[in-house]
C-alpha cells in the first residue's frame, strides 16, 4: 500500500487485541480477558516472557493525508504485529481544494513581494503600492513638479537608494507595477484550471506541491 505513515509503535497481546499506543519502546500493555484488565510493563519482561503471554512488537502504520481508511488488515511479519490499511480511497477533491488555498495564498505571496524596474525594486505589500499610487497626485496637481525623489532599495542587496523619477518614468514604473500584478493573477489563473484539475492520485499532490507551486510566477 503505498503513502502508509508509521502512526504508533508499541506492543501487541496476543489474541486479546489490545495495543498502546506512545511510541517505543511501550511501557505498558493492556490486557483484557474475561471483563478483567490488568497492566503489564511489557518492557520490563524478558523475551521468553513475552512469548509465553502472546506479546509481540506491534507497529500501526496509517495513510497521508486526504485519505479515508475503508478496511484495516493486521498481519505478523518478521515477529512483528503489523496492522495497516487496505482498501483507501483518496479524497481527490479535499486534495484539489488544498491546492487551490495554496496557489491563492502564494500569488498574494509574488503580489505583494515587490518587482524590479530600471534595476531597482519596489515594494508592493498595500504600504508600498499605496505610495506608488499616490505620488500620481504629484504629477497631475502640479504642472511645475518636474521630477520627485523617491527611496527604494537595491534588488540584490536591498541597500536603500534613493532615485529620481519624472512623469515618464512614473507612468512607466506604474505599466510594471501593473503588469506585477496582472501576471501573478494570470500564473494563478493557469495553475488553478491547467494543473490542478489534472490531480487524481496523491502522488499528482506531491509532484505539484514540490515542483509546479513555487515555479513559473514571474
Amino acid at each position: 500500500m503505498e503513502n502508509l505513515i508509521l502512526k504508533s509503535s508499541g506492543w501487541w497481546v496476543g489474541p486479546w487485541n489490545r495495543t498502546v499506543v506512545g511510541g517505543l519502546p511501550a511501557t505498558k500493555v493492556e490486557v483484557e480477558r474475561g471483563g478483567i484488565a490488568c497492566a503489564i510493563a511489557a518492557n520490563k519482561l524478558s523475551k521468553e516472557e513475552r512469548e509465553i503471554l502472546g506479546i509481540l512488537p506491534w507497529q500501526e502504520y496509517g495513510v497521508a493525508k486526504f485519505h479515508d481508511v475503508l478496511d484495516w488488515e493486521v498481519v505478523e511479519e518478521a515477529g512483528i504485529k503489523i496492522r495497516r490499511p487496505v482498501h483507501v480511497e483518496f479524497k481527490v477533491g479535499e486534495a484539489k481544494a488544498d491546492l487551490m488555498a495554496k496557489i491563492d495564498g502564494k500569488r498574494k505571496v509574488v503580489e505583494e513581494g515587490g518587482f524590479v524596474f530600471d534595476e531597482v525594486f519596489y515594494a508592493t505589500d498595500q504600504k508600498g503600492r499605496t505610495a506608488l499610487e499616490s505620488a500620481q497626485a504629484a504629477f497631475d496637481l502640479d504642472i511645475n513638479h518636474v521630477e520627485t525623489d523617491w527611496l527604494a532599495r537595491a534588488p540584490e542587496t536591498n541597500e536603500r537608494v534613493w532615485v529620481s523619477i519624472d512623469s515618464a518614468k512614473y507612468a512607466a514604473l506604474m505599466v510594471s507595477m501593473r503588469d506585477h500584478i496582472r501576471a501573478c493573477f494570470t500564473e494563478q489563473r493557469r495553475k488553478s484550471e491547467e494543473l490542478v484539475p489534472s490531480i487524481n492520485t496523491y502522488d499528482d499532490y506531491l509532484y505539484f506541491i514540490e515542483f509546479e507551486l513555487d515555479s513559473s510566477w514571474q
